[in-house]
């Protein structure tokens, strides 16, 4: 009989998240077991090479009106204050969520499931199924941490305690008949975890007990050349719609390539005739990012740490807390 194994992908933007459960997905042959994707944006799994016939759309909080105008900062304090403010904020339905994760493992019956950045995955199959928790540095908290520490040297306003986030995520827990929380880290609880990041880039290392796994690509990890010349740039789609940005890499002046997430007809329209090569597939990071004289992206963990290891300089335009 097939064993079953569920991969869950909750947050984030950049394609690294597809490419990890892709490259653990490997593991598993067909022969042995039926797998199923549940992504937050099929698109992009399918993009980097998954089947599209094992690839569905992860649950996401449905938007409802909220009693007043959501008005947020870029970035909270914590890890915790910012995936709850996702979960639980104003606007936001994590029953509806967590009803989502339900009719999927209820349907699929996995065996195993495979969680990255997949917070309300986690928590909503913990105890239920076994878990293993896979992420980066920033996605992947020790769950072991009594309360989450600041992940910035200026202070922002609090979106809630941890006590009061433990109180209202456990509400939601209980109703959907999964197990509570004791302290906020456990937001991370799984049956095992796997850390994909190097130490340069892992915020909790100090709470650490175990080491890291690496980053992982389709292909060996890229390596310092002598020669440099040109960019390598990675954004996500919606930059596409960004005329500032846009305007700003043919401005630059400097040839180089770029990935943008699938290219829409206007931005290769946009960059026809210039330096620029828009790719319509992920970066094949070993062998294209050496002998770039630098990397333009919008601080995505996994294009970061390659970045450092082909020995080239970086320019980020982060978005939020992650990046």
């Amino acid at each position: 009989m097939k064993r079953r194994i569920l991969f869950g992908w909750d947050f984030g933007a950049g394609n690294g998240h597809a490419v990890i459960l892709r490259e653990i997905a490997r593991h598993f042959p067909p022969e042995s077991h039926d797998l199923l994707f549940a992504m937050r944006y099929p698109v992009t799994a399918i993009s980097v090479g998954i089947d599209p016939r094992l690839v569905i759309q992860a649950p996401d909080n449905a938007l409802r009106p909220a009693d007043q105008p959501l008005s947020k900062p870029v970035a909270r304090s914590t890890y915790g204050e910012f995936v709850c403010e996702a979960l639980i904020g104003p606007g936001r339905d994590f029953a509806q969520r967590l009803a989502g994760w339900d009719s999927i493992i209820t349907a699929f019956k996995p065996d195993a499931i495979v969680a990255e950045y997949a917070p309300a995955l986690s928590l909503f199959a913990r105890g239920r199924v076994p878990v293993a928790a896979i992420g980066s540095g920033y996605s992947l908290p020790p769950a072991g941490m009594a309360e989450f520490p600041s992940l910035t040297k200026k202070p922002l306003p609090r979106f809630a305690s941890e006590a009061e986030l433990v109180e209202r995520l456990n509400g939601y827990l209980r109703k959907a008949g999964a197990l509570p929380i004791d302290r906020l880290p456990q937001l991370n609880a799984a049956d095992t975890h796997g850390l994909m990041t190097l130490p340069l880039l892992d915020p909790y290392l100090e709470f650490r007990d175990g080491g890291c796994l690496g980053i992982s690509h389709s292909g060996p990890a890229p390596v310092p050349v002598q020669a440099a010349a040109g960019f390598i740039a990675y954004f996500g789609e919606p930059w596409q719609l960004n005329g500032a940005f846009l305007d700003g890499l043919l401005g630059a002046g400097i040839a180089g390539q770029a990935f943008l997430g699938p290219p829409l007809r206007r931005t290769v329209k946009r960059m026809a005739g210039s330096s620029i090569t828009i790719n319509d597939r992920p970066f094949d990071i070993a062998r294209e990012m050496p002998g770039r004289a630098v990397a333009i992206h919008m601080g995505t963990l996994g294009f970061a740490a390659a970045a450092a290891c082909a020995g080239i300089p970086q320019f980020m335009l982060p978005q939020h807390q992650e990046n």
